[in-house]
């Protein structure tokens, strides 16, 4: 397609940079966390969280976003970590550990989102 626009990524070539070296990375390390046999709430799901906010904060750059089906498995993923450990964590019902869970929740609300629009 080439150019259609003026804006930093309103050509193929740039789209191909920023999935090449961005998007593909931050998907990678998405995966990664969500096929880990016992991934660390301490460890593991803040590097996760920050990718899952980056990926989300590229939507502005026309960059394809993840189909729902991986989406779900990612969910899945960071829920089944976050349940498991949260209460050694911080306390199931303290309210850090509510308003955490709401913020990944609305992470995953946006992702999700993004992923119709495109899709459908």
């Amino acid at each position: 397609m080439g150019t259609w626009g003026s804006g930093p990524f309103s050509n193929d070539h740039a789209l191909d940079w920023l999935a090449t070296n961005v998007t593909q990375p931050i998907v990678a390390e998405i995966d990664g966390f969500a096929t880990m046999a016992d991934p660390a709430l301490e460890i593991d799901l803040p590097i996760a969280y920050a990718a899952l906010g980056t990926l989300n904060v590229l939507q502005k750059a026309n960059v394809v976003p993840p189909k729902e089906e991986q989406i779900d498995r990612w969910k899945e993923a960071f829920f089944r970590c976050y349940d498991e450990q949260i209460d050694a964590v911080a306390g199931a019902e303290t309210p850090f550990a509510k308003e955490w869970r709401a913020a990944i929740e609305e992470e995953f609300g946006k992702l999700s989102a993004w992923s119709q629009r495109f899709y459908t």
